[in-house]
């Protein structure tokens, strides 16, 4: 298995193996030409490095396990997609070792590496509003921008269209919070339970320019305690009728992102945003 966000083993986010599947030009060429697509099949990496089968496989297993790649088999390919995610925490992780030691730089100046980007996902009903808003309060020079208020339209429409200009409007406004040099934590919820979307998310935005710590978190909780509580949304007349199928059938993905889990049951906003602050000041 890779590194993860949340990998406790490596807090600064700088693992050894991920360092070492850097020390060689065919990898970082590997990861240059994944940087520039979506997806790449191993037969064309065969083509343009020029190399054999059994080389790029050794080559292709360092960066897997490294975290850096992922890969899936297609027929007789394997398809290979960058981690962009975790290669943007290991630019910040390097960025930071020149923060608060680098010559001539006053110790007493607030350091632009500690800019940390806090991305919250979850089903509708596990707090995630309510929770990011504790951030909101709980952490200094902090901004946030909830996914929903972009996309609040009536009638509600998922179009390919509308899909694409919703993360177009986060990723412009995340963005733009990053590099304001007024805020140092910028908090963002949403659903986001599938891992392509964050990883389109982070792909768009400056986070090694602005030596942006990313911490990726989903809120979970019990089918009993999420059940309950859209059930009661939904008597509020908060929520239509089907939520809680929709919002139970969610909740399994998010095991499978790879993303730190922080679980809301029994716990009030106030108590998860601690968590989730604790979890992202592992790194700091």
């Amino acid at each position: 298995m890779g590194v993860t966000l949340g990998d406790t083993d490596n807090r600064d986010g700088l693992a050894t193996d991920a360092l070492k599947a850097l020390a060689d030009e065919r990898r970082l060429a590997v990861l240059r030409m994944l940087s520039q697509a979506n997806e790449l099949c191993a037969c064309r990496l065969l083509e343009r490095l020029d190399i054999s089968q059994p080389t790029l496989s050794h080559h292709m297993a360092l960066l897997v396990s490294a975290g850096l790649v992922s890969a899936e088999r297609h027929g007789r390919w394997t398809h290979y997609r960058l981690r962009r995610e975790r290669v943007a925490q290991l630019a910040a992780a390097l960025g930071g070792l020149c923060g608060a030691g680098a010559a001539g730089q006053d110790e007493t100046e607030p350091a632009a590496a500690r800019k940390t980007l806090y991305l919250v996902g979850g089903p509708m009903g596990v707090g995630k509003s309510t929770v990011c808003r504790e951030l909101n309060r709980m952490l200094p020079r902090s901004v946030l921008l909830d996914g929903d208020w972009c996309w609040q339209a009536d009638p509600f429409q998922v179009t390919p269209e509308t899909k694409a200009l919703v993360l177009d409007n986060v990723c412009h406004a995340l963005g733009n919070f990053l590099r304001c040099g007024a805020y140092e934590n910028v908090v963002f919820g949403w659903v986001m339970h599938e891992r392509a979307i964050v990883e389109e998310i982070l792909a768009r935005l400056p986070i090694a320019e602005c030596g942006a710590r990313v911490r990726w978190v989903s809120l979970v909780a019990s089918e009993e305690e999420l059940r309950g509580r859209i059930e009661r949304d939904v008597d509020a007349g908060l929520r239509e009728a089907d939520a809680v199928k929709r919002a139970l059938a969610y909740l399994p993905l998010y095991r499978e992102l790879g993303s730190e889990l922080v679980d809301t049951t029994g716990r009030s906003p106030r108590e998860v945003a601690e968590l989730v602050t604790g979890v992202a000041h592992k790194g700091r």
